[in-house]
């Protein structure tokens, strides 16, 4: 998956293409992130959940410099358990640029996602019928 900034930075993503599984039993997913060109300042990107109540990502945040750019950097995402028979749960995982070179509109526009699917490890919930 390629993230074309505005700034004429492209980002590029490596792993499975289309949504990702993991569970609330810890399993993780990796996937990669590097960019296509040589940023002129530091470029620092944030990666974030929007429902941590389900998925956490490690790190939170990456830096681009002058000697690692085209070096390929980790993210992990990992299911978060919880005590809810609440089913499978989708969340989706953004990228975005922050400060510096990505500012005054030189952003990634709107931020980049990556939808996840949290598979529900406690089971379906059982509703029993009152016949009176």
């Amino acid at each position: 998956m390629e993230f074309i900034a505005e700034t004429g930075i492209n980002l590029e993503r490596y792993g499975e293409t289309g949504n990702v599984e993991v569970s609330e039993t810890g399993s993780q997913y990796t996937f990669y992130l590097k960019l296509w060109s040589q940023p002129s300042s530091d470029a620092v990107l944030a990666i974030e959940a929007l429902d941590t109540s389900e998925v956490s990502v490690s790190p939170s945040t990456l830096t681009f410099t002058g000697s690692n750019w085209n070096s390929p950097q980790t993210v992990i995402l990992t299911g978060v358990d919880d005590a809810d028979a609440d089913g499978d749960q989708t969340t989706t995982i953004t990228v975005f640029g922050v400060g510096g070179i990505w500012e005054g509109g030189g952003g990634i526009s709107n931020g980049e996602s990556l939808t996840v699917v949290t598979k529900d490890d406690d089971g379906t919930p059982l509703f029993l019928k009152d016949d009176d």
